[in-house]
């Protein structure tokens, strides 16, 4: 009686899983590998996120140009989550400006939140309202210095709207 490695049925499996292989080696060398997703963060108030190191923490910026009124949202490295600041302000001096003005500064005031029990000392929202800001589509400047997750950031460049991402 023969071996079964010996056996017809045996060598035609055998043929048929090194084709399989080699036809699996081939499709991986077309295809190639898998592409990178990109890492995207969204502003939870459909603002602006203004990245603040590595994804240390986000700045959030919303800006109503009506009104002049901007408002800021500290948020983690995610952008998913607040941060509560003991600051007093947050410093924005806008240095280029849609329609063009003259550089300015801003200084954005804390708000106290009942709801989510933030105070004036701990608080995640700022906010300025100025005049120099009515009628705004876009501006770039430098904000702080500011202190977020244990971090000081003496001059983060940002972007509105787009960001600095």
């Amino acid at each position: 009686m023969p071996a079964l490695r010996d056996s017809f049925l045996f060598k035609g499996a055998r043929r048929r899983l090194w084709g399989a292989a080699a036809a699996l080696w081939w499709l991986a060398l077309a295809v190639g590998p898998a592409p990178a997703q990109a890492h995207e963060h969204h502003a939870p108030h459909q603002g602006s996120l203004q990245s603040l190191g590595e994804d240390v923490a986000h700045l959030e910026l919303l800006m109503d140009p009506r009104s002049g009124r901007l408002i800021a949202w500290a948020l983690d490295g995610e952008a998913e989550g607040y941060e509560r600041l003991a600051q007093g302000s947050i410093r924005i001096r806008v240095l280029a400006c849609v329609p063009a003005r003259a550089p300015f500064d801003l200084v954005l005031r804390p708000v106290a939140n009942a709801l989510t029990g933030e105070s004036a000392g701990s608080t995640s929202q700022f906010e300025a309202v100025s005049p120099k800001l009515a009628g705004l589509r876009s501006f770039s400047g430098l904000c702080g210095p500011l202190t977020i997750r244990g971090v000081r950031f003496r001059s983060v460049r940002i972007r509105y709207p787009e960001g600095n991402e």
